[in-house]
């Protein structure tokens, strides 16, 4: 059996979300939906639906979007664990192709590609993660990969490193379960499938994007001397990330302590050589450059 966890919190597009299972072609399924609302809306919700595969908890405070997961994997009863969250959708009946790959070989959890819907600016993009299957580690530490979504994991694997899902690092704790994952290599195996639709949108978590500033700070701290002993250039680009964010943010002296570290970490790096002259000129020329060069990220 499969178990999908959805941890919720009142949004109306959790049926829309668990439709698109529901979709998927696999009889021997549940979906556990943990509510961290306060309401009855979503309990509502999961009763008009009146599916037997879905199992509904409710939270008895609010836990938030880590600790309703790790809830959802303790109750869980599949021999395979997957997630979705409640304003995403999985696509493309990726569980059939999943489920068979990670039969086929000693393989801890496989992983599809994505498509990002951006609502807040009418744009789809493909996220292509065939890298990762290639080599997990370097990849994981270069840049962020798969979301929990695009995964599906043999439950004793997951169970194994439950403690590797981290509430302090919300809004990006996929990244942070990854890259705590690899240190323990895991075996994974990409499939060539756009399985899951992250519907990006002021909803979404990663939307809030001093609070994805702050997590990024957290898991540079948190894993700094993993990434320092794998690649100064790796760690030096996170540093340089962050700066481009709080640049972003307009927090100009937070900015430039995190340019600073990018260029003392990794100081052969052309980039950090460039945003590091550019420190010295005056405001005017200084932030025209620095506009050229800082763009959001998602």
């Amino acid at each position: 059996m499969i178990s999908i966890i959805i941890p919720t919190y009142n949004n109306d597009t959790i049926k829309s979300a668990i439709d698109s299972i529901l979709k998927q072609k696999i009889s021997n399924l549940e979906i556990i939906i943990i509510d961290d609302s306060e309401d009855k809306k979503i309990q509502q919700t999961i009763q008009n639906i009146n599916h037997l595969d879905i199992k509904y908890y409710k939270n008895t405070k609010n836990l938030g979007t880590t600790l309703s997961r790790i809830r959802g994997i303790k109750i869980a009863q599949g021999d395979y664990i997957g997630f979705l969250d409640d304003d995403d959708l999985m696509i493309n009946n990726n569980l059939e192709k999943k489920l068979k790959t990670i039969n086929e070989g000693e393989i801890d959890f496989v992983f599809c590609d994505y498509i990002i819907n951006n609502m807040m600016n009418n744009k789809i993009i493909e996220k292509n993660l065939y890298q990762y299957d290639e080599d997990f580690r370097k990849n994981i530490l270069y840049t962020p990969g798969p979301f929990l979504q695009c995964c599906l994991f043999r439950r004793a694997f997951i169970l194994q490193h439950i403690d590797g899902f981290d509430p302090k690092a919300d809004p990006s704790e996929d990244w942070n379960f990854f890259i705590e994952l690899s240190k323990h290599s895991p075996r994974v195996k990409h499939i060539k499938i756009f399985g899951f639709q992250w519907n990006f949108s002021q909803h979404s978590q990663s939307s809030h994007y001093e609070k994805e500033t702050n997590a990024l700070e957290y898991i540079i701290n948190n894993h700094y001397d993993y990434m320092r002993n794998y690649s100064t250039r790796f760690l030096s680009l996170q540093y340089r990330k962050l700066g481009s964010m709080l640049y972003y943010l307009k927090q100009y002296s937070r900015a430039k302590g995190f340019f600073n570290k990018a260029y003392t970490t990794h100081p052969w790096s052309i980039k950090n050589i460039i945003v590091r002259l550019v420190q010295f000129l005056s405001n005017r020329p200084y932030h025209w450059l620095m506009g050229q060069y800082v763009k959001k990220i998602i």
